[in-house]
């Protein structure tokens, strides 16, 4: 059926996106999360950003704005 044949069939994709390339460390280490899919919820779109907190290993929620790179449709 092929590797793209998991993206029909589920339910929810979460999407995560980084600035891999940007200059700035803080930056770099936010990951923006989006759900382009929800057919059990029905809720779609930008859904918060995190940080990885070096010290404990955790994902922190941040308040960013978001660039213009990660603005989903």
């Amino acid at each position: 059926r092929g590797s793209r044949n998991i993206e029909f069939i589920s339910n929810t994709m979460i999407k995560l996106v980084r600035d891999k390339e940007n200059p700035d460390e803080s930056i770099r280490n936010i990951i923006q999360l989006s759900v382009p899919k929800a057919r059990l919820g029905g809720k779609s779109g930008p859904a918060g950003a995190v940080s990885m907190n070096q010290e404990t290993g955790r994902l922190e929620e941040v308040q960013h704005e978001e660039p213009e790179q990660f603005k989903f449709n």
